[in-house]
């Protein structure tokens, strides 16, 4: 049997309750961006998918109160996530593992950045004294 089908039965629905709520808090991410998503539901999505058919939203929210915020549960260390009741080695690997790939694109794309504003300049011209002034170097 598929978990598509599981998910349909009965059954499961009277074991796991809130079934479709995974569904829903992706179909929110997709249609409407990061932004449309509290912060614990950011971690909660983060927890989802090393956690099948659990609940993790009360595990999010603990975290956030444990950790003042989205910033401060994604710099904890694996160690005192773990603390954190449901929150076992694979979802702390996954918290690290999204902050790590954060901090890497958020690097590289202020890298392409001044890149991009670097080049703009020409390459006979240099900046002088302030940075409204450009002196003509040919």
């Amino acid at each position: 049997m598929k978990i598509k089908d599981l998910l349909k039965s009965n059954q499961l629905k009277k074991k796991y309750p809130n079934t479709g709520h995974r569904a829903r808090l992706r179909d929110k991410f997709l249609k409407s961006g990061i932004d449309a998503l509290h912060d614990y539901e950011i971690v909660e999505l983060l927890l989802t998918l090393g956690t099948p058919l659990k609940d993790c939203k009360q595990m999010a929210k603990e975290a956030m109160r444990e950790f003042k915020g989205l910033r401060g549960a994604l710099d904890a260390p694996l160690e005192e996530l773990q603390k954190i009741k449901g929150i076992g080695p694979s979802n702390a690997f996954g918290i690290k593992l999204f902050q790590a790939i954060a901090e890497r694109y958020a690097k590289e794309k202020i890298s392409k950045r001044n890149f991009l504003i670097r080049r703009k300049l020409s390459p006979n011209t240099c900046k002088s004294g302030s940075a409204e002034k450009t002196k003509n170097i040919s």
